[in-house]
């Protein structure tokens, strides 16, 4: 274990442990994802597998680790940016958090803080996180990164078609002055 994969793992404890103790005040949930609980229990685990196994003998880009000390440093300092936007984010959304896909008790539409800038800055930070992960720990982990993208589009996608049912004009507005996932991009 290196001093980066430490650092790291100490970004990603803080995160569980903010996401737990910070479940409890959130609102009742109406509506869960159904399914969608499985297949991120199973996305999840399928990329720690993948990650976890990958051959210590290949020699290839992706399975390499980038020896530069300043180049791994920037990647704990992702991983934790984005750890703390995605908290921050967390933290400003309060009790209308849910897991991904729920429908909330309620339901408020939070456009400011990181919500002022970017539909899903809980996803963007984990998103960073994980790309800090690949830039300190091994390029491998641009596996997660990729699973992520796809899992937090497609989960962004039908949360928006959930809350443009319920906020039909303030929706279609702040859809229309923010991104989704990157500021100014998409």
């Amino acid at each position: 274990m290196t001093i980066y994969s430490s650092m790291i793992d100490a970004c990603w404890i803080v995160f569980a442990g903010y996401w737990i103790v910070s479940s409890f005040g959130a609102k009742r949930s109406v509506k869960s994802g159904g399914k969608s609980f499985l297949i991120r229990v199973a996305l999840i685990a399928l990329v720690l597998v993948f990650v976890r196994s990958r051959p210590a003998n290949v020699d290839s880009v992706l399975h390499s680790t980038i020896q530069n000390p300043a180049v791994r440093t920037l990647g704990v300092v992702l991983c934790a940016g984005g750890i703390a936007f995605a908290i921050w984010a967390r933290r400003h959304i309060g009790k209308n958090w849910g897991m991904p896909m729920t429908v909330r008790e309620n339901p408020e539409l939070v456009t400011s803080g990181p919500y002022a800038h970017i539909r899903h800055p809980i996803y963007t930070g984990v998103l960073v996180a994980l790309v800090g992960n690949a830039l300190a720990l091994s390029l491998w982990w641009l596996v997660a990164v990729a699973a992520g993208i796809a899992y937090f589009t497609f989960a962004a996608s039908k949360e928006e078609e959930t809350m443009a049912a319920t906020f039909p004009r303030e929706y279609a507005d702040y859809r229309n002055r923010t991104k989704m996932l990157v500021p100014g991009v998409f």
